[in-house]
């Protein structure tokens, strides 16, 4: 997420881009590390290690983030209806 919002602020300025360029920019990071363990024979395949505890692992902390985001988001919405009651 780091080095797509840096790689966005440096191409656009203002961190707005239309959707194309906004994928292919957040998606190259992934694409360069995939790529050079390709090549060191690890069996990776795009971003997908072949260890299923990694994958189930990588799964998990983006669940746990989503979960955090959702909380985040309704606590924030539940404070704005009381504060507007």
């Amino acid at each position: 997420m780091v080095i797509g919002v840096a790689l966005m602020l440096s191409v656009t300025g203002s961190g707005r881009g239309n959707y194309w360029q906004t994928f292919r920019l957040f998606w190259m990071p992934f694409a360069v590390s995939s790529f050079s363990a390709l090549i060191k024979n690890k069996g990776f395949f795009v971003i997908l290690s072949p260890d299923i505890g990694e994958l189930l692992s990588a799964l998990g902390w983006c669940g746990i983030f989503l979960l955090l985001v959702a909380v985040v988001k309704w606590s924030h919405t539940k404070k704005e209806l009381l504060q507007g009651a």
